[in-house]
């Protein structure tokens, strides 16, 4: 665990907060972690209405995915954004 904090985001065209948790992932023996060499999880979690609904999403990615200008991969892109 690297750290912890509550940020300001865009998802699904709403402005929410959501905890964003980096978490450090060198030195465990998972085969994915091991296969993929990547050193921290980034996860954001977010509950917030969307469409009339209450969605709750945990999204992630490893720091060596392929990572945009705006700080997420593509796929994240699709439905947030940082601020």
């Amino acid at each position: 665990f690297i750290s912890e904090e509550i940020v300001d985001v865009i998802f699904e065209g709403e402005n929410v907060k959501a905890k964003k948790a980096i978490y450090d992932v060198t030195g465990m023996s998972s085969v994915v972690v091991g296969m993929s060499g990547a050193k921290t999880l980034t996860v954001y979690f977010v509950a917030s209405p969307v469409r009339q609904n209450f969605v709750s999403c945990v999204l992630s990615f490893w720091n060596n995915d392929h990572i945009n200008q705006s700080g997420l991969p593509p796929l994240l892109e699709q439905v947030m954004q940082l601020k």
